[in-house]
């Protein structure tokens, strides 16, 4: 959940492209790696080469206490196989939403793209407050890699239904939709 609220904020700055969240998922299964496979040092560069990526941005949570969250990111360039940064933050759990920001403006610094001030207020708004939409938000992720469409439909629309405005559940819901993964509800106005 962290690294799509981290994706669905770089997809928003007009300087980035990012490879959508399907073509990777398809690749991973494609060349059968898991999750960690597409960080690995050997592995990154040929998956960044597959997508046509310049960079590829990596990660890890880690928590200490039960309410405390730490997150390491790694930004490598595909040519080289270099890092170029590692941002990270650190802090309770229910600061979740701050420590994305973070981590984000830090790769955008990596990355030198040059936001403009109503870009950066923009950016800096956490896409949700709400703690449960977000939690359900990422169990239909979860759900969805699993190939539990059906299920993954109903977190999303759990989560619109605590933050009627959190658009990457609007945005997962519409995908598996539009994929024809799970039928579209008429009554429904999550998208």
């Amino acid at each position: 959940g962290f690294a799509f609220l981290l994706m669905t904020d770089l997809a928003s700055v007009e300087n980035i492209r990012l490879v959508e969240r399907v073509k990777l998922q398809a690749l991973v299964e494609e060349l059968d790696l898991g999750a960690s496979g597409l960080v690995e040092k050997d592995t990154a560069p040929r998956v960044g080469k597959l997508l046509g990526a310049s960079y590829l941005v990596g990660g890890d949570l880690q928590g200490g206490k039960a309410s405390e969250l730490g997150v390491q990111s790694d930004l490598l360039q595909v040519k080289d196989q270099s890092s170029l940064g590692k941002p990270s933050a650190e802090g309770q759990l229910d600061q979740v939403f701050d420590l994305e920001k973070q981590v984000l403006f830090g790769l955008i610094d990596l990355l030198k793209v040059k936001l403009t001030p109503e870009q950066k207020v923009r950016l800096k708004q956490p896409l949700t407050t709400n703690y449960r939409a977000f939690i359900s938000l990422c169990q239909g992720l979860e759900a969805s890699d699993r190939g539990n469409y059906n299920g993954a439909a109903a977190h999303y629309q759990q989560s619109l239904a605590l933050d009627p405005q959190f658009q990457p559940a609007k945005n997962a819901l519409g995908e598996l939709q539009g994929l024809g993964l799970v039928p579209v509800d008429p009554r429904s106005h999550a998208i």
